[in-house]
């Protein structure tokens, strides 16, 4: 797949939010994706080796030692790591979807860590008649912009299966007792600020 700006810089926005919206909501907040990892390893091995003429001083992956292993893992590595002030951690991926639907891609996450939560930011949620959901629980999740997605127990989740789907706020009052919706208002009308510019022409070509 070739380079493409928008999605890089819708991605980038995306992050951008969110960091800064746990922040307010009082966690400590780490970036952990690859690009804060991986690639600045990447590219010290290379100047590296440029500059002492030595490619195999510094490597990041020694395929020829079984005790090293490759660094696979880390390229999927969720893109935050989020810290209440009691300790509680969270690992967080986060994907900008103008409908609300995650692709079957996004959910990979899981297998590499199965303890992330998938949060997905919409500009609009469409529903798709493929959940459990009831009337309340669709109009909630219309009515926000950021969803999260979470493995649950089978009779707990929303989702077939064990997937479950919560607004934001939802999530954060039962996990961590957090009602702040006047916080996460202001950064949804940043998603509608700041992402709107493609909302008009992806509803014109979407499907849905």
């Amino acid at each position: 797949m070739g380079y493409n700006a928008e999605e890089m810089i819708k991605k980038a926005i995306s992050e951008e939010i969110i960091e800064e919206m746990f922040r307010d909501l009082g966690f400590f907040v780490h970036k952990m994706g690859k690009e804060y990892t991986v690639s600045p390893l990447k590219q010290l091995e290379s100047f590296i080796g440029k500059v002492v003429n030595d490619h195999g001083r510094f490597q990041v992956e020694k395929p020829d030692k079984e005790w090293v292993g490759a660094i696979d893992f880390v390229n999927r590595l969720p893109d935050f790591c989020i810290v209440n002030k009691f300790g509680t951690v969270d690992l967080i991926e986060v994907k900008y979807r103008h409908s609300g639907q995650p692709t079957k891609e996004d959910f990979e996450v899981f297998d590499s860590y199965d303890q992330t939560a998938l949060l997905i930011i919409n500009s609009y949620y469409y529903y798709k008649n493929n959940t459990e959901l009831n009337t309340e629980q669709i109009e909630d999740l219309k009515n926000s912009r950021f969803h999260i997605y979470e493995i649950a127990d089978k009779d707990k989740a929303n989702l077939k299966g064990d997937i479950a789907i919560y607004p934001l706020e939802v999530w954060l009052k039962g996990k961590y007792d957090i009602e702040e919706s006047d916080i996460i208002r202001r950064y949804e009308n940043f998603v509608n600020k700041w992402l709107s510019s493609v909302i008009q022409s992806e509803k014109k070509n979407s499907s849905f």
